[in-house]
This record gives C-alpha cells, structure tokens and sequence, in this order.
C-alpha cells in the first residue's frame, strides 16, 4: 500500500528537530548539515536521518555544490513558516 504523503509529513513534523530544522531553513535559506546542526544542537547522525524523512516526505530538496549536500524548503511543500510557528495545509 502506497503510503499517503501527508501521513509522512505529520510523522517527520512530530520530531521537534525536523520543526527546528523548519524553522532555520525558512529564516535563513538553505544550510549544509553542519550548519543544521549547529542549529539544532542535535548529533550528526539524528539531523542526518530527520533530513533524509524531510526530504521523503517532500518537505525539503537538496542541491550538490562540491562536496556538500545544501537543504532548502521545497516550494511545493504546502508548509508555511510565521512567526516561528509551522502550519502544514492537509
């Protein structure tokens, strides 16, 4: 059975880094994971895997520029960022 974007979406958004990560890229732009982490205060690793869901579920699109992987909020995602509070339209 197909698994229902919106469903992945909730799941990765009910980890409070994914929300942190959210709210970084959504003020700052697009960031490698060490800048990500730096953010979150999180291990590599723990970023790593919430980016890798975030990317899955359609919230964020990745870029190459050398050796390093830069994320940023994919613009068809239907996920707004207001005064640091994230809403995801269902």
């Amino acid at each position: 059975m197909p698994k229902n974007p919106k469903n992945q979406q909730l799941r990765v958004l009910a980890q409070p880094v994914a929300l942190t990560i959210l709210r970084h890229l959504a003020t700052h732009g697009e960031a490698n994971v060490s800048t990500l982490v730096g953010a979150t205060s999180s291990p590599q690793p723990n970023v790593s895997r919430i980016l890798k869901g975030m990317r899955e579920a359609g919230l964020v699109e990745t870029r190459s520029e050398g050796n390093q992987r830069l994320y940023q909020l994919n613009p068809t995602a239907e996920v707004t960022v207001k005064a640091g509070k994230v809403s995801l339209a269902l």
